[in-house]
């Protein structure tokens, strides 16, 4: 019986000794485990939480505990800075670009904020325009001008011009840097008003700079009240 007794003694002091080095390595690793030994059977049992509930470091530091991996390198946030997260990332895009690696741009330019204009005003009599008004056209020629555009890097872009046109249509050529570039119909639509916005759009190659644009009447014009550029997906 003693004999007995000093067997079972001497495996629990070597299932003891065991969890310490067990318990040691995984603290030096960061992990988070937690055992615990049946002096009957003599087994050791996980008690660890099925959930770690401790909050991850930005730099995903904790290796073993839930996530080691950094999502943040190589930084997918084409134009923005990235912030590492559990399994995940989010970026803080500059400027004008947005989507999830900041890689879509997207600027907006008001007509009343044109830089130039002939034959055409500012109105707001109208409803339903964005920003603080709209530009009301004249007849043939008159024209409305941005030359403060912004391209950021040479590609296809989408040029969308917000407008309304009641039921006639009133077709614009559209120049950029001086050059005509093609048309917008500005189409009319039966039974429309004047508060009745559309958008009508054309796709373009634009270099990267500063650019010049403008919207020329063929006979009469819209009301035109803005011109969105974005990245065409």
């Amino acid at each position: 019986m003693k004999s007995r007794k000093r067997e079972i003694q001497k495996t629990t002091a070597w299932m003891h000794v065991k969890l310490s080095v067990m318990a040691l390595i995984f603290g030096l690793s960061g992990c988070w485990y937690t055992y615990s030994l049946d002096k009957d059977t003599h087994t050791i049992t996980d008690t660890s939480p099925t959930t770690d509930t401790r909050s991850e470091s930005d730099t995903d530091t904790e290796c073993g505990a839930i996530d080691c991996v950094d999502d943040c390198d190589p930084n997918p946030c084409v134009h923005g800075t990235c912030t590492d997260g559990l399994s995940s990332y989010s970026c803080l895009c500059t400027g004008d670009w947005t989507g999830t690696n900041c890689d879509d741009y997207s600027a907006i330019y008001e007509a009343e904020d044109c830089t130039a204009e002939q034959d055409a005003g500012v109105s707001s009599v109208n409803t339903g325009y964005m920003g603080t008004g709209y530009v009301d056209y004249g007849g043939g020629g008159a024209f409305v001008e941005w030359n403060n555009v912004t391209v950021p890097v040479a590609g296809a872009y989408k040029l969308e011009f917000r407008y309304a046109s009641s039921v006639y249509d009133r077709p614009c050529t559209l120049s950029i840097n001086g050059v005509d570039v093609g048309q917008i119909a500005f189409r009319g639509v039966p039974d429309s008003t004047w508060s009745d916005w559309r958008v009508d759009s054309i796709t373009l190659p634009l270099s990267d700079g500063t650019l010049t644009i403008r919207l020329t009447s063929i006979e009469t014009g819209p009301l035109l009240d803005r011109m969105t550029i974005t990245t065409d997906l």
